[in-house]
C-alpha cells in the first residue's frame, strides 16, 4: 500500500500559525501522579517529518535527538495531549508488512508519515521526547518527529507485543535481542550510549518486557511466541511480588498498571479465551466472563483503577466478527460494564494521559478493500466518535494497526 498524506494549502496553515502566536498559552494543570501535562499547539514553523533511509550500522558517537519543539500559544483539547503515534500494517501473503510510523494530532486532524515502509513504531519515551523504531532486526532511538536516527541492535527481536521499553523515569532502555535462538536483554542510557547486557535475571527466555522502574527493578514475560506474535508464559517480578504471578503459567498479553500492583491477562480455557486481573496486593485472581464474547485488547487508566477492554462480538452461530464492546471495569469485583459499540475487526485502544478520553483503531471492510477507522470516547459522557483522518487508508489487501501510543508530553523538559 503507498499511503499518501494530504496536507493542508500553505496559506490556511500559515494564517493558523499566526493566529495561534498571538496570545501567550496558559498552562493546563492535570492531576496526574507525578507531573502536569501540556498539550502543545501549532509552532510557527511547521516541523519537517525526516524521511532519509538509515544508515543500518551503529554509530560510534550516538547523537542526541532533537529536543521537544517549544509550545506556543493556541487551544487545550479536553484530553491534556491531542498527539497518538501508531504503526499500520499490510498483510502481504501469509506475513504483515510495516507500512511506515506515523504521527497524528487529532484536534489538528494532520498527519504526518515520520518512517517509511518497513519501519514499525515500538515504543514511545516517558516524557513524549524520543522514540523507538525497527526495521526487521535493526532497533533505533530516534527523536519524537523521526530526527536523529541511530542504531541500537542489530538483533532485535519483533516476535512479542513489547520487546523495547523505557524505565518509568525514563533514563534507561531496554530491550529483547535474539541471538543463535536464544533471548537476552540489553540496556542502554536515555541517550543511547553505554549499551551493555542487562541484569543476569533478565537472560532466561524473556519474550516480553513489562515494566522497570529506577530502582533497577523489573516485571517481564518469560516463555515463547508463536508466528502472530502471540507469547505465552509465566510473569516474573524482581520486587517484593516476587512470587505473586508464580502460578499463572500459560497467561499471554500481561499489562500492569502504573503502580505495577495489578495485573491484566487472558488465558486459554476449555470456554475459550477468559480475561483475568491479578491484585499483588492482596494475592486475589479474577476471571472475568464477557458473555462470549472475545478480549482482544485492554489498557489501564492513568490512576491504575480501572481497566477498559475491548471485546469481540461472535456469531454463536457462524463464528464471524459482528463488531465491538467497549467496555469499563473497576475493582474490587471487576465486572464488566459495556459503555459502547462499535464495528471492525484487528481492534486497539489506549487511554489518555489525563484519564479522560480513550483513543481506538479498527479495520473496516469496505466495497473494493479495507480501510483504519479512528474513534474517541469519553467515558465522562459515554460519547463514542469517529475521527477524520486526512490521509488515505484504503486498500486491497487486508491493513491494520498493530498498537497505539498516546503520547505524554511533559513541559519544559521536567
Amino acid at each position: 500500500m503507498s499511503t499518501q498524506i494530504l496536507r493542508l494549502p500553505l496559506l490556511f496553515l500559515s494564517a493558523i500559525f499566526l493566529v495561534a502566536c498571538q496570545t501567550q498559552m496558559s498552562s493546563s494543570t492535570q492531576q496526574l501522579p507525578t507531573e502536569t501535562i501540556l498539550a502543545p499547539s501549532p509552532t510557527v514553523s511547521p516541523i519537517v517529518p525526516v524521511r532519509a533511509t538509515i544508515t543500518p550500522q551503529p554509530t560510534e558517537e550516538p547523537r542526541q535527538p532533537s529536543p521537544w519543539p517549544t509550545p506556543t500559544a493556541g487551544p487545550t483539547p479536553a484530553g491534556g495531549s491531542e498527539q497518538i503515534m501508531f504503526s499500520i500494517a499490510l498483510r502481504k501473503g501469509e506475513s504483515y508488512q510495516s507500512q511506515g510510523v506515523f504521527y497524528y494530532n487529532f484536534f489538528l486532524k494532520h498527519v504526518d508519515q515520520i518512517f517509511d515502509e518497513g519501519y514499525s513504531l515500538q515504543a514511545t519515551s516517558p516524557d513524549g521526547r524520543w522514540i523507538l523504531v525497527n526495521r526487521g532486526a535493526g532497533l533505533f532511538l530516534a527523536g519524537f518527529f523521526g530526527s536523529n536516527p541511530q542504531q541500537l541492535s542489530s538483533d532485535f527481536y519483533d516476535q512479542s507485543l513489547s520487546p523495547a521499553i523505557w524505565s518509568d523515569d525514563g533514563s534507561q532502555i531496554y530491550w529483547v535481542e535474539n541471538v543463535n535462538g536464544n533471548t537476552r536483554v540489553m540496556q542502554s542510557d536515555f541517550l543511547g550510549r553505554e549499551i551493555a547486557l542487562s541484569t543476569g535475571e533478565l537472560q532466561e527466555q524473556t519474550v516480553e518486557l513489562l515494566w522497570a522502574d529506577r530502582e533497577g527493578q523489573f516485571g517481564w514475560l518469560q516463555g515463547t511466541c508463536n508466528a502472530g506474535s502471540l507469547c505465552r508464559g509465566v510473569v516474573r517480578t524482581s520486587d517484593e511480588n516476587v512470587q505473586a504471578y508464580s502460578s499463572l503459567d500459560g497467561i499471554a498479553n500481561p499489562i500492569f498498571n502504573s503502580s505495577h500492583s495489578l495485573l491484566a491477562f487472558t488465558k486459554q480455557a476449555s470456554e475459550g479465551v477468559i480475561l483475568g486481573i491479578k491484585d499483588s496486593m492482596n494475592g486475589k485472581s479474577s476471571e472475568v466472563f464477557l458473555d462470549g464474547d472475545i478480549p482482544v485488547d485492554y489498557t489501564w487508566s492513568v490512576d491504575g483503577q480501572s481497566l477498559a477492554v475491548i471485546a469481540q462480538i461472535r456469531s454463536e452461530y457462524s463464528g464471524h466478527n459482528l463488531g465491538n464492546h467497549l467496555l469499563i471495569l473497576e475493582g474490587p469485583d471487576w465486572k464488566p460494564a459495556i459503555v459502547a459499540e462499535f464495528e471492525g475487526a484487528s481492534a486497539h485502544l489506549i487511554w489518555s494521559p489525563d484519564g479522560k478520553q480513550i483513543f481506538l483503531s479498527s479495520t473496516i471492510a469496505a466495497d473494493d478493500g479495507y480501510r483504519i477507522q479512528l474513534m474517541i470516547f469519553e467515558p465522562a459522557t459515554k460519547k463514542l466518535e469517529i475521527v477524520d483522518i486526512p490521509m488515505e487508508t484504503l486498500s486491497a489487501a487486508y491493513v491494520f494497526v498493530p498498537r497505539l501510543f498516546w503520547v505524554r508530553v511533559v513541559s519544559n523538559g521536567k
